[in-house]
């Protein structure tokens, strides 16, 4: 009884460390990459995979015996902090920083990183499961796994990360793992494992003590001073200085420099001469190095910048002297645009939209036909609105040639007047009344002084000339961009995968190769589990997907989120745990039967979360809405996981490492398949309707095979 409670501690630890660190090098690998859903579908795929694998294996490599599972929860417990350590200094060996990385380097670096952590995950997770022969403890175990998670989903995503780095926050995991370690071996007479564990708790503390995550960092800015680096809720920004110059990384991508002053030049005058008379501006994004004193020369009577991430103004303030410390116009919002202009009657004479081109599916909210409707609302008479996306200045290749064409047909779409002014990026204006290419006479004759926006610098005839080769390249047929149908978003993928020559049809295919491969030696329990995992992460998907477009890039909701799904699994798999032989009316084939009917059922909610906002239109109604459906999808999954392991008379390890590694595998389509490729093109509804299909496909097979 002793090490089967113990053996609890360690699952809980198990779940709670793997989804912390999940977070953390997610975090640390969107510090380096352009972070766009496929990068993020890629690295939670070869994590599901790759943990699925480990539960699978597990079989063959019987490490029931106590001193074994020391060890090996021990390597668990030591691998996070050297896989980060491992992580930038690989990085930095291979990679040059800002450098667009392609589909299969990363993908190699990322199976090279997390096979050790995710095999051992899997197969610790199988072998814990299966140490008494009790069936029921697997559903237990299953429970306690899924709610440790959602407690480390918290403590990770909306709590730790305010107050420490990463290394600090796995080193605090580590120091918690090994705690546990020291009793566990204790209470088993290992006092061996109780010295070793005791000499690596002292090693962490000391690490702890003497933070060394900023000369870390280093490693990923060879050549560059890092001077600040900071793990914000909404993403990670660095401070480097070359020689007099400083530079802002987002998320790994150079975002700003202190002397880029033709960017801040073209970003502001461009879109300023527009108006007659601009007096009230309103900027999205980033402001800092400049911007904001290329405007303040307008003497504008309002300026108002909405920018999410407080950090930045905090950022710009600290290294860059500027006269807008001392301006009263300046305002600044640090909320979610389109969250706070859909509660907002402020209008503008000019609206500059600052920020990088529609990559991610939370980036395309800001380039869609319901967004521009917005932003036409907040419009003065001959207000004018300024977006920029990446071109060459005198070629349009065919990828570029989409994603522009859908920005253009979804601007004309909303206003009558849209022109673009060609130059290191597309310029793209838009009004309702007329525009204008003359961009230095315009300067010169309002007495804007500037050093390289005008004449000698700007020739309005070339312009004009660029500007109407672009037109007549670009598709009057394109799809209009939209919330529910982000073809923007998709098109960037393509281009994307453009510069390293991927097609994604191959993508699709290798897809469809291991997916065929897994099917094919899959039970019926199994491929039930299997399209569980893939429906629930396809849920999951497209839920985050519309509470961003309805409420605005809430990370703390997002994780609120993922916290419930863990914790519907967690109550569901307990319930089915603690009540399986006291529903007498019950069967378990009726049980699994009614379980797989009802997950259709609430699946076939999911096309209809935009006329659910629309009616019930109070935003606290419809999160509540939108909350229960995500606890009773995961309470049914976790449900059915305890429930089909119930049915076996196996050996309990051949149990769990079936379903749980077809639980893993099915998770692992689901998070790249609609991410990446179905909602872009087939929008939420049809995206919705390949979970209903999987389900009632299951039922199905489940109810013949029964019956015969």
């Amino acid at each position: 009884m002793r090490r089967t409670v113990s053996n609890t501690y360690l699952v809980f630890s198990l779940g709670l460390t793997s989804v912390i660190f999940q977070i953390i090098i997610l975090r640390e690998l969107l510090s380096v990459v352009n972070g766009n859903e496929l990068s993020v579908g890629i690295f939670l795929s070869i994590w599901l995979l790759l943990t699925g694998l480990g539960a699978k294996a597990s079989v063959l490599i019987k490490i029931t015996e106590t001193k074994k599972i020391i060890g090996i929860f021990l390597i668990f417990t030591i691998l996070p902090f050297f896989s980060i350590i491992c992580f930038r200094v690989l990085w930095y060996s291979i990679f040059i920083p800002g450098e667009m990385i392609g589909i299969v380097p990363l993908s190699f670096v990322m199976l090279f990183l997390l096979l050790p952590f995710t095999f051992i995950s899997g197969a610790l997770f199988t072998q814990l499961s299966s140490c008494n022969n009790e069936k029921t403890r697997i559903g237990y175990n299953y429970s306690i796994e899924t709610f440790s998670s959602m407690l480390g989903s918290i403590l990770a995503g909306l709590i730790l990360v305010y107050y420490f780095n990463s290394l600090q926050i796995i080193i605090l995991v580590t120091i918690a793992n090994l705690l546990l370690l020291i009793y566990y071996s204790f209470i088993n007479d290992k006092q061996f494992y109780s010295i070793i564990c005791c000499f690596l708790l002292s090693g962490y503390i000391s690490l702890f003590l003497h933070d060394i995550d900023l000369d870390t960092k280093n490693f990923l800015f060879p050549g560059q001073k890092l001077i600040e680096h900071r793990d914000t809720p909404y993403g990670n920004v660095a401070i480097t200085r070359t020689g007099n110059q400083l530079n802002m990384f987002e998320s790994g991508i150079l975002s700003a420099s202190s002397n880029n002053i033709i960017n801040n030049e073209e970003t502001v005058h461009f879109a300023m001469v527009q108006h007659p008379n601009p007096k009230k501006i309103l900027i999205m994004g980033n402001a800092v190095f400049g911007i904001i004193d290329e405007i303040l020369k307008y003497k504008p009577d309002i300026l108002d910048i909405i920018e999410q991430n407080e950090y930045l103004n905090e950022i710009d303030k600290k290294y860059y002297n500027s006269s807008k410390k001392n301006s009263d116009v300046v305002n600044f919002i640090f909320n979610d645009p389109r969250l706070f202009l859909s509660k907002e009657m402020r209008q503008y004479d000019v609206i500059i939209l600052n920020t990088p081109a529609p990559i991610t599916a939370q980036l395309n909210r800001l380039y869609t036909t319901e967004f521009f409707q917005l932003l036409k609302k907040h419009l003065t008479y001959k207000g004018v609105i300024s977006l920029k996306m990446p071109a060459t200045e005198n070629y349009i290749g065919k990828n570029s040639v989409v994603s522009q064409s859908i920005i253009y047909n979804t601007l004309k779409n909303v206003f009558k007047k849209v022109i673009i002014i060609p130059s290191s990026s597309n310029h793209f204006f838009a009004s309702d009344y007329n525009l204008t290419y003359s961009i230095a006479k315009e300067t010169e004759s309002r007495g804007i002084e500037t050093k390289y926006v005008n004449k000698f610098y700007l020739n309005e005839f070339s312009i004009l000339q660029r500007a109407d080769f672009i037109i007549a390249s670009l598709d009057s047929n394109a799809e209009i961009n939209t919330d529910f149908k982000p073809v923007a978003f998709y098109s960037n993928i393509d281009y994307f995968l453009s510069y390293f020559e991927t097609n994604k049809i191959w993508i699709i295919i290798a897809l469809l190769i291991v997916f065929l491969a897994i099917i094919i030696r899959l039970n019926i329990s199994d491929f039930i589990m299997f399209s569980t995992g893939y429906a629930l992460m396809l849920s999951e998907i497209i839920l985050i997907f519309s509470f961003q477009i309805l409420f605005g890039n809430l990370y703390q909701i997002i994780g609120i989120i993922f916290a419930l799904f863990m914790l519907g699994m967690s109550c569901g798999a307990m319930f089915i745990h603690r009540k399986s032989n006291k529903l007498k009316f019950l069967t378990q084939r009726k049980s699994i039967s009614l379980m797989l009917f009802l997950f259709a059922v609430m699946l076939t909610v999911l096309p209809f979360i935009k006329t659910i906002a629309y009616l019930l239109l109070n935003e606290y109604l419809i999160y509540t809405v939108l909350f229960a459906l995500i606890f009773v999808i995961s309470f049914l999954a976790g449900g059915l996981f305890t429930n089909l392991s119930l049915q076996y008379e196996k050996d309990n390890s051949i149990i769990v490492a079936r379903l749980y590694s077809s639980d893993m595998f099915g998770s692992a389509f689901g998070a790249i398949l609609p991410s990446c490729f179905l909602l872009p093109v087939l929008g939420i509804e049809l995206t919705s309707l390949t979970g209903i299909a999987l389900m009632l496909i299951c039922l199905f097979l489940f109810v013949v095979k029964k019956a015969n």
